[in-house]
Parts: structure tokens; sequence; C-alpha cells
């Protein structure tokens, strides 16, 4: 399945780089990046130092490429910029990505990338790959490890104990734990700026988030956001912090506290947390609720607390093999979706906006109520014993629906040019991308990484020009 042939060939390069035209390569506004290192907050459209390194190095690796493929290029001025962007889909994505990736690699093809970058659900498999510091000559290992053993749920819980004590604590570190061993097969606990003094035998990575409140509210200036090894920030914006320093506490531009750097594995619950917008609550809309001005903000919020206990479930079974424990499971899911069909039309109808309200709450409560009684009914075990954990860890951050707080390094920072959704906040949202755009054009378009060719597959459910 993962070995599906990829309409790619060395033609399509040749072409790209014939009508690129003669390419003017030279490193721009250095001054730019001299004062990163003197301010913390470094404000530019150009790349920064470290990855300009990166890049040169990598377009060795490119040319050589190109060359063995018949591709004439005389020197790296000449090499072609290619980008392969991994889309949206969930899991889908996640493994479309690796079986495209090891196509291009079966045809010699993967070496041409200067980049990668992915949103959602292709995410996941990039912070898998990159874990290993050759996956570009170990395609074999990345498959593998799709298909490999999970990680046990008990690990899981460990993780996020230690996730529990931090200030930003949320339903991100839910998400990302149980995407990472569920569906995964792992745990890394490295952290993105560690890649940064890597060589450069793989394609240099971007990921890319949305900020929730502006994604929500604000100008389109203040919604994208990229991370890379070296920097993280605002796209559009131009403005960047060293990706070791996301989440420190900043005030006026200055740095006040530095704070860990958050892991791979909550970066993964950062980047494919779909869930955490209100429009996933439309995923599922039972019969009896899907009339007409029915589905208002309350029934919303009710759906959305339904849709995240039951994903999480289906993700908590990845990381169980008694088949016990997964018949619990079942039981629960099936709990969960017979109170959510329940037929209840005749209780909404005439009912005013407030007493809507009033009544999906209450149901909400219910759902969170089954989990508990479920919970407690467990036969006494290691089982239960860790869904006692998780309940205790999950239902209050779902009650609260927090997703993605993170240490915002432009709080009452003094430009013009920030708008007040990010400046006035100590700190900001970060969340699925997806949302927004389901591949990650924004940061590739324009001049600052001056791309000719965008390799783009479409994995996600909808589409992805939207």
């Amino acid at each position: 399945m993962l070995t599906g042939r990829i309409s790619f060939s060395a033609s399509v390069i040749c072409f790209w780089l014939v009508i690129s035209g003669a390419r003017a390569d030279a490193l721009e506004d250095m001054e730019g990046n001299a004062t990163a290192s003197e301010k913390p907050i470094r404000q530019s459209q150009s790349l920064c130092a470290g990855e300009q390194e990166y890049v040169h190095k990598r377009k060795q690796v490119v040319l050589e490429s190109l060359n063995n493929l018949g591709v004439n290029c005389t020197d790296t001025d000449s090499v072609p910029h290619i980008t392969f962007l991994g889309s949206g889909g969930g899991q889908r994505a996640a493994v479309a990505l690796v079986g495209s990736l090891y196509q291009m690699k079966q045809d010699g093809l993967l070496d041409t990338l200067l980049y990668m970058g992915g949103v959602s659900g292709s995410t996941w498999s990039m912070t898998s790959l990159y874990s290993d510091p050759q996956w570009s000559d170990n395609m074999d290992q990345a498959v593998s490890r799709l298909s490999g053993p999970g990680v046990e749920l008990e690990e899981a819980l460990a993780w996020l104990d230690e996730r529990s004590k931090e200030e930003h604590f949320s339903l991100t570190d839910i998400w990302g734990v149980m995407t990472s061993a569920g569906i995964m097969n792992q745990l890394d606990l490295r952290r993105l700026s560690d890649e940064a003094s890597r060589n450069a035998t793989n394609p240099y990575p971007v990921y890319s988030a949305i900020e929730k409140h502006c994604f929500t509210d604000g100008p389109i200036e203040g919604k994208w956001f990229e991370m890379s090894p070296h920097e993280a920030g605002f796209t559009e914006l131009g403005v960047f912090v060293e990706t070791s320093l996301l989440g420190s506490r900043f005030e006026s531009g200055e740095l006040l506290e530095v704070k860990p750097e958050m892991d791979m594995v909550k970066l993964q619950g950062v980047l494919g947390c779909a869930l955490a917008h209100e429009e996933t609550a439309r995923e599922f809309i039972p019969p009896w609720l899907d009339v007409l001005g029915n589905v208002d903000s309350a029934a919303e919020e009710y759906l959305r607390m339904f849709n995240v206990l039951d994903k999480l479930i289906a993700m908590i079974k990845g990381t169980i093999q008694d088949p016990r424990a997964l018949s619990d499971l079942d039981k629960l899911q099936k709990i969960l979706q017979d109170k959510v069909n329940q037929n209840k039309t005749e209780l909404l109808e005439s009912k005013s906006s407030e007493e809507r309200k009033t009544l999906f709450k209450q149901w909400s409560l219910e759902l969170v109520v089954a989990v508990e009684i479920w919970s407690r009914s467990l036969e006494d075990g290691p089982f239960k014993t860790h869904v006692s954990l998780l309940t205790k860890q999950i239902i209050p951050l779902v009650l609260k629906w927090e997703w993605g707080p993170t240490g915002n390094f432009l709080y009452q920072y003094q430009d013009s040019s920030i708008p007040q959704c990010l400046s006035s906040k100590e700190r900001f949202h970060l969340v699925d991308a997806g949302l927004l755009i389901n591949v990650g054009y924004p940061s590739f378009l324009g001049d600052k990484r001056d791309i000719d060719l965008i390799i783009a597959p479409e994995s996600s459910a909808g589409n992805m020009f939207e």
C-alpha cells in the first residue's frame, strides 16, 4: 500500500530549472540576522542565519542528486528550490506522507528536496521521521515503524503525569501523547531545536500551526505560525524567536524567564489538534439534531464534548492489547453513542436560547458522568488504575476546553504591525493549521524561501485548495 507510484520525474524538475532562469541567490538582510544574537525577537522577512547555513549545505546534496538524474546543474546557485508539502488528513495523511517519500526514495528523487513542510496529520509522520537523523537513507525503517509495536498506556500516562505539573497543561498534551502512542507508536522526547545542529542529510523541516484567537477574530497577518529547528514565529508578520525559547516568558520584547521547550510529543498535539475548533463538532451530528436551526453554539459544545471523548477512546485502544480492556472501551463508546443518539427533539421544542444552552450543558455533563460511572464499574486491576488516572486528567480539561496555551513572546511588544489580539495577552494558543488551510503553502510562498516547485499530494478528506 505504501509503494504506489507517484507521477514525479526528473523532466519536471528540469523544466522548472529551465523556466526559473539564473538565480540570484545572495544571502538577504544579514544585518537583520546580526541583531538576532542581540535581541531575543528577530523581526525580518529573510531567513535566519541557521536556516541559511543548513540550506546552503543541503543544496550540495540536491546538486549531486540532480546530476545523478541527468539534470545538469553547474553549481548550487543553479539548483532549483523544491519543497514537499504534506497535507492534513489525520492518520490517512500520516501514512500517505511516508508512502510518498518512500516511493520518491525508490525513484531516486528524495534527495532533490530542499524543504519539507507539513500541517495537521502529515506532521505526525514528519516528527516521527526526523527522530532519525538519517531518515532519508532509512525509509524502510520509517515504513516498518508505522506497523510496529505501540507504546503501552502506562508509559503514556507517565509522560502525561509529568506534563500535568507544568503551567500550560491542556488538552493539547492529552491529544499529543495519545497521537504519539496510539498512532505513531513512539514517544519522542527530543526537542525540535535539537535538530538545529544536524548536517543536511534530510530536507529542512518547517511545521505550521495557527493562532486560535487570531484565527477566529483577528487580522490574517496574525494567523499563520511556523516552526523550524532554528526559529518559530508568525510568517506574515515576520517576527520570530529561537525555537528553544518558544513558551518562555517575554514582555515588551525582553526575555524575562526561560521555560523548557516543548518536546516532540506535545508538538504533535499542537500541530494536529483539529478538535480544538468548534467546526469539528459538525463531524458527527445525530439525525435527531440534524435539523435546520438546531445546531447552534450550545449544540456544538455538546457535540464537541462527544467527539473529543470518542476520538480519545479510539486512540487509547492503540495503546492496549488486552482483549478484556478493549471490550470495556468498546462498551464505553457504545454508551456515549447511545446517549448522543437518543432522540431529544421534543425537549428542545419551544425553548429559548438560554433554556437550550442549559439543556445542552446538562447533556454534556451527563456524558462526563457516564465516563466516570463506567470507570468505577471496571474490574479491579492495572487497567482500572490506568483509566482512573486518565479520566482524572482528561475530564477537567475537557470541561475547561483549552488547547495549545503557549507563552507569548509578543506580549506588550511595541510595534504597530503586531495585531492587538497578540500583543495584549501573556499567552497565545497554537492549534492545527489545517483549520485555515490544509496544506502549508503560506510558509513557502514569496521571496523568503524562493521556492520553484511545490510537490503537494492531496491526502485530506476535503479540498486542500479551499
